[in-house]
Formats: structure tokens, sequence, C-alpha cells
């Protein structure tokens, strides 16, 4: 390996320890709300997505992702304890989001849209785009009812699990609870 590609890996290595900020946890907390407890690894593609997007690893953000994990009632009902000593910041993320939910997605969401680039001008470029091609070139619109929300897909591959699990057992509307009418 040459030198000049050693100081490369040693800046980007040296880039990737630095301490966590606040925004970079939200954005972490903002995937937590996402995916599933299962998923929180460092070779989910969602894990790699946001580690390249601030710059860090994947591990430390599923290391991050299980540090929140240690905060949640749901999983401490479970018995999953997470990592021990979560950390001030992890803490705090954490209640922030528990004591005004609706206003913390949202300010997650933000500053997600922020750290892709992706500004109100982007949309109004794509709409533009829209418009050009359906007055200039005759092109009909078609809506993108096809794309299914991240929170639409996870429904529908458990309402599919269920349905193979009731498959699996044998079991009946009535053994369910489920009357047709």
């Amino acid at each position: 390996m040459s030198k000049s590609r050693q100081v490369l890996n040693l800046s980007k290595l040296m880039s990737r320890t630095r301490l966590w900020t606040k925004d970079e946890f939200i954005l972490v907390m903002n995937l937590y709300t996402k995916i599933r407890y299962g998923q929180f690894n460092n070779r989910n593609s969602e894990v790699i997505k946001l580690a390249e997007l601030i710059d860090k690893t994947p591990g430390a953000v599923a290391y991050k992702l299980v540090h929140l994990s240690s905060q949640d009632p749901y999983h401490q009902n479970r018995g999953i304890k997470g990592l021990a000593n979560p950390g001030k910041n992890a803490i705090e993320t954490y209640r922030a989001f528990q004591e005004n939910w609706d206003d913390m997605l949202y300010e997650s969401e933000v500053l997600l849209a922020k750290y892709k680039n992706k500004t109100i001008s982007a949309t109004a470029r794509k709409l533009a785009a829209i418009i050009w091609n359906m007055v200039v070139k005759g092109v009909p619109y078609i809506n993108p009812e096809g794309y299914l929300f991240l929170d639409q897909k996870r429904k529908l591959g458990l309402v599919k699990r269920i349905k193979k699990q009731i498959d699996k057992f044998g079991l009946t509307n009535e053994d369910i609870g489920f009357v047709n009418s």
C-alpha cells in the first residue's frame, strides 16, 4: 500500500472517530423508528446509508441503535437490555422523542432531508419537469401509487408472515375469531 493511500485511510478513519453530534443522534433515532430491533446491524442497507450520510461506520450506527433500545420500555418489557451505559446523548435523545414524539419525528425528517441535500427547490424542479413533459411532450401523468412507504411495507410483510403461520397451523377464520357476515 502506498504512503499516500495509508494517509488517506488514516484520515478517513480519524474523521469517523469524532464525537457524535446531537443531530447525528436525532438521525439515528429517526432510523430507530423505522426498522425492527433484529435489523440493528452493520449489514442492514438502511444502517449503511445513514452511516455514509453522517460519515460514521455502519457498525457505529448499529451500536447507537442498540444503545437507544436500552431506553425503550417496549424492549425492556421483552427482557432486552440493549447495551450498558448508553451515554447521556442517547438518553436525552430518546427522552426528547418520548416526550414530544410528533415534533421530534418531524424535526428528524427535516434534518434527514437537510443531510440528504433535498430541498424544496429540488421538489419544485421535479414538479416542473413533470408539468413540462405533460404540456410539451403530451406525456400523461402517471401517479406513483406503486411506491409504498417503509412502514407500509413492514405491515404488509407482517400480514404475510401471519397468514403463513395461519396456513401452517391450519387455522380457520372461526378459530381466530373472524366471522364472515
